[in-house]
């Protein structure tokens, strides 16, 4: 009996030694694991606002204030500086793509495009013929403050190309028609202060005209920079409507287009081929740029980026560049009011 009870405690201490050097062996193990210096990553991530969607035409988001304007739709995916005195807050969106242009803390003007925008009265993808139907599409367009008359004169291509229409007093839209399928690609809402800002058309006064605003170096640059993106975002929107691959942008390819515009405003000169006598093709391989295919597009002196696009748009030559099923990088360069957007086809 005792040789058993010996034999069971001996036992029973060889069993607890064991455990105890096991939890001790545990307890170290965790702590090793959770010292180790693992490796750091760090992210950067651009976090983009979406806009929040509202059930209501892009004609009631006039003279809203920015505090309405946020509720409503969030925080724009950017804030770009323009030369008239305004800055457009943007919602980047392909389906419904707008800009809203803020002075004084209220919506001025509206720039709106997209197949699944709502812009009632007035819709993308209108038929002209309805748009004539349905409005008075006049070439003279009368605007009164106070004493002051202006007359906004508009040509036979104003006519078809970008009507004005007068909605109210103080209340126009500006309807650009795509000519190759004769209906409405965008939509340019308006006060008639605005209007006399931008000077989109030729007009006869009796009073005074906004002064034009001077701009340094520096708040150009910022212009700049919003007019290349603007031109990116609206290219894509497009492109997308007519069924095409949407194009990546191309930070060196650009470099290449901003030289441009730039060399064409300071050379006071305006082609694909530079002064020096290079083409689209020494400007690309002169910044290595591999490419199988390459287009150009540029203008100079529209009024702003998205009347560059329009134009654009409705330039047999120029829509094919940048309608091409080919290309699928994009390179955009502004400087001043002259503008170059190079595209390129990569494998």
């Amino acid at each position: 009996m005792r040789r058993v009870l010996a034999w069971l405690l001996t036992i029973i201490i060889i069993t607890m030694t064991i455990f105890v050097v096991l939890f001790i062996y545990l307890i170290n193990d965790v702590d090793y694991f959770e010292n180790i210096d693992m490796p750091k990553i760090e992210t950067k991530q651009e976090i983009k606002q979406v806009a929040v969607e509202f059930n209501d035409s892009v004609f009631s988001l006039m003279n809203k204030t920015s505090e309405e304007i946020t509720e409503l739709l969030g925080e724009p995916i950017r804030k770009d500086k323009t030369a008239y005195g305004y800055t457009w807050w943007v919602y980047d969106s392909l389906e419904k793509y707008i800009q809203l242009g803020m002075r004084d803390n209220r919506v001025e003007t509206v720039f709106a495009t997209g197949d699944e925008l709502d812009s009632a009265p007035i819709s993308i993808g209108d038929a002209y013929e309805d748009l004539i139907n349905d409005f008075t599409i006049s070439p003279n367009v009368t605007y009164e403050k106070g004493i002051s008359h202006y007359t906004f004169l508009l040509n036979e291509e104003d006519l078809q190309v970008n009507p004005l229409i007068q909605l109210d007093e103080d209340l126009f839209v500006q309807a650009n028609i795509d000519t190759f399928t004769n209906e409405v690609s965008s939509l340019r809402i308006m006060t008639g202060d605005l209007l006399l800002s931008q000077r989109f058309y030729e007009m006869e006064y009796r009073g005074s005209l906004p002064e034009e605003i001077e701009l340094s170096d520096k708040e150009w640059e910022e212009v700049q920079q919003g007019m290349e993106e603007q031109i990116v975002s609206v290219t894509n929107v497009f492109r997308k409507r007519f069924g095409l691959q949407l194009l990546e942008y191309d930070p060196l390819v650009s470099k290449v287009a901003y030289a441009h515009s730039k060399d064409m405003h300071d050379q006071q000169y305006f082609s694909h081929e530079s002064k020096d006598g290079r083409g689209l093709k020494e400007r690309i391989e002169a910044e290595n740029v591999y490419y199988v295919g390459a287009g150009e597009n540029i203008a100079a002196q529209h009024s702003d980026a998205l009347a560059a696009m329009h134009g654009w748009l409705n330039s047999e030559g120029h829509r094919e560049t940048m309608l091409n099923e080919q290309y699928n990088y994009l390179g955009v360069g502004v400087h001043r009011l002259y503008y170059t957007q190079n595209f390129i086809f990569k494998h």
